[in-house]
């Protein structure tokens, strides 16, 4: 718990804003290591579902919606760069924001 609260003050900029997708960028810093192949980002979602708390999930949630409404994906290639170490294509970043919204609503990914 303090760990996420140290991370989340970590991801707001130099006005004290916070990003736009904070509890997304704390996904990817906190489970996504170099270490990690992207066939595995299923199970790392489903490791966050298990570890953090509903309230901590429902907000990923909630941010996963405003990507697919916004049709962000340019920002999610770029976080998941930036926070993960990830180098996804677009049509990769929809897929992955897809499974793990499946996951977080208990569907199969």
């Amino acid at each position: 718990m303090v760990l996420k609260l140290l991370l989340l003050i970590l991801l707001r900029n130099k006005k004290g804003r916070e990003f736009m997708y904070s509890t997304f960028q704390y996904f990817l810093r906190a489970y996504c290591t170099l270490s990690i192949y992207e066939e595995e980002m299923a199970h790392l979602m489903q490791q966050f579902k298990e570890q953090e708390e509903q309230e901590t999930q429902e907000k990923l949630l909630q941010e996963f919606a405003q990507m697919q409404k916004r049709e962000d994906w340019k920002k999610v290639r770029k976080e998941a760069e930036q926070y993960g170490n990830r180098m996804w294509t677009i049509e990769e970043a929809k897929v992955h924001i897809g499974n793990f919204i499946s996951i977080l609503q208990n569907k199969k990914a």
